[in-house]
């Protein structure tokens, strides 16, 4: 059983940090924000045992690190970059996908994503 555990708990940090590296160069991050997001996202998979989104661990850490090393991406293009990996992961579950349509004008389908 924990090693079961320990498993998954490993795809879930192999699936955190390929996605940041993906996800960094479309962004265009340099290496060191790269390695910096990556660092963030272990050390937090590290120390918190308890289940966690990894989009949303590895999103934040994507963004925190850009805006540390100087020339950090838009927070809508990281929003855009991990919905187009994870779907429906941050609209619908973090995000009220409601409110931001009629902010812009849209209107989600029956509140879907």
């Amino acid at each position: 059983m924990a090693e079961e555990r320990g498993g998954a708990e490993a795809r879930r940090h192999f699936r955190g940090a390929r996605f940041i590296m993906e996800a960094g160069l479309r962004l265009g991050l340099g290496s060191a924000a790269l390695s910096t997001a990556l660092g963030a996202f272990l050390r937090f998979a590290r120390e918190h045992r308890s289940p966690y989104d990894p989009a949303l661990v590895a999103a934040a850490a994507l963004l925190l690190a850009g805006k540390a090393q100087g020339a950090g991406p838009r927070a809508r293009d990281v929003i855009n970059v991990t919905h187009r990996r994870w779907p429906c992961r941050l609209c619908c579950s973090q995000w009220s996908s409601a409110a931001v349509g009629r902010r812009r004008g849209h209107r989600p389908a029956g509140g879907r994503c």
